[in-house]
C-alpha cells in the first residue's frame, strides 16, 4: 500500500475521467458536478491528474507517464467467460437497476448517450473492446499510487474467483457497493464512498 498521503495545498486537486466502450463526457455530467461541489477540477489530460476515475475498459486506458495519487477503477472487465455473454448480463443488470428505481427515463438517456459516441468515435471504441476481456490488469507506479478497485454487486465484470484473486494479490482498497455496472454515472456512488 502506497504511504504518500494527500495533503491540503492552495491548489485544487485535478481529475480526469477515462471513459469505457460507448462512453464519453456526457454520461458523467452528474458525476463532474459532484466532484466540482467538492472543489476538484478537471485537468487537461490523464497525466496531468492527481486523480483518475476509470470505468469499464477505462481502466485499460491509464497512460504509463500518469502522476496521479489516487485511481478510482469501476466496474473493471475483466473477463471469465465469453465477453459478449458479460457484455448482454451487465446490460441487462443496468436495466434492471434502473426500472427497480423507476428511473427509465435516466436509463433511456443514458442509452442515447451511448449510441452517440458509438457513432461518434468508432476508432475508440474498437480500440476499448479489443482491451475488454482481459484477466490482469498492470497500473503504471502503482508503488506510489492509492489504487481503490470498486466493484459492483450486481455488476457480472469481476466476480469472484477473479476477484479474490486481485485482493489477495494486488496492493488495491477495495469496495464493494450495491449497483450495476453504470451505476456510477446515475448516483455517483464512487465519490461519495471517498469522501466519508
Amino acid at each position: 500500500m502506497p504511504t504518500q498521503s494527500f495533503t491540503h495545498t492552495s491548489q485544487p486537486l485535478r481529475y480526469f475521467i477515462l471513459y469505457g466502450f460507448v462512453g464519453g463526457k456526457t454520461h458523467s455530467r452528474k458525476f463532474r458536478k459532484l466532484l466540482a461541489a467538492r472543489g476538484l477540477q478537471p485537468a487537461g489530460s490523464a497525466e496531468l491528474a492527481d486523480i483518475i476515475v476509470a470505468h469499464s475498459a477505462g481502466c485499460f486506458m491509464i497512460p504509463e507517464a500518469t502522476s496521479a495519487r489516487l485511481i478510482m477503477l469501476v466496474g473493471l472487465p475483466l473477463q471469465q467467460q465469453k465477453t459478449i455473454t458479460t457484455f448482454l448480463r451487465a446490460h441487462r443488470e443496468n436495466i434492471r437497476a434502473f426500472a427497480e428505481n423507476r428511473h427509465i427515463g435516466r436509463f433511456m438517456r443514458i442509452w442515447t448517450y451511448s449510441l452517440y459516441y458509438g457513432l461518434r468515435q468508432p476508432r475508440r471504441n474498437y480500440r476499448a473492446a479489443r482491451m475488454v476481456g482481459r484477466t490482469t490488469l498492470s497500473i503504471p507506479n502503482a508503488e506510489k499510487t492509492h489504487v481503490v478497485l470498486i466493484a459492483n454487486r450486481h455488476d457480472p465484470w469481476l466476480k469472484a474467483p477473479l476477484l479474490d484473486e486481485y485482493m489477495a494479490k494486488q496492493p488495491f482498497s477495495f469496495i464493494s457497493l450495491a449497483g450495476s455496472h453504470d451505476n456510477i454515472w446515475e448516483l455517483g456512488y464512487a465519490l461519495n464512498t471517498t469522501n466519508n
